[in-house]
């Protein structure tokens, strides 16, 4: 048996804030005029991400609506077919409730690990450089980046880094 009221819960939560998100994406971008703008594109990605995120949270509020009536059903006759009912809601329903809340926590936080291959110093240098630009990449969107394991080659690059990046959009 599900834990239908959690998940209602959780879900109309989740939408409320989805929608609060879009009405502040449609604020922002309202008086852009240069449709080519970073700022403009980059709105434009996160409202479309948003819509989609809605759209199977809907989707997910639907079924549970339905699996809760199902599950309050009173007629005997009815309650058989409910019973049926349940049993093909709950995977669809587990399925959505994963992919919604699952690849949301998924995609915030990664771990990156960078080594210099064949190429000795120059290696080790580029290693360096594609480190720095993940960082500055990471310190754009607002992502922390916490060093875990480095190791230092002879000229100032890295033979090894491991980095943890936490926060934002960072997948």
């Amino acid at each position: 048996m599900l834990p239908v009221h959690k998940y209602l819960n959780k879900v109309e939560n989740f939408l409320t804030k989805i929608n609060e998100q879009l009405i502040q994406i449609q604020k922002d971008t309202a008086d852009i005029k240069d449709y080519s703008s970073p700022k403009f594109i980059e709105s434009f990605k996160k409202q479309k991400q948003l819509e989609e995120q809605k759209n199977k949270a809907n989707e997910l509020l639907k079924l549970l609506n339905a699996y809760k009536e199902a599950l309050n059903e009173n007629d005997p006759e009815l309650k058989t077919i409910a019973q049926e009912q349940l049993k093909t809601l709950e995977p669809r329903i587990e399925r959505l409730y994963k992919d919604i809340f699952d690849k949301q926590q998924a995609y915030e936080n990664i771990i990156l690990e960078i080594r210099a291959g064949a190429g000795g110093e120059e290696a080790a240098l580029f290693a360096k450089d594609l480190f720095r630009m993940y960082k500055l990449f990471a310190d754009q969107i607002g992502s922390k980046v916490e060093i875990q394991e480095l190791e230092y080659a002879e000229q100032g690059g890295y033979k090894k880094i491991v980095a943890y990046f936490k926060g934002g959009d960072i997948y």
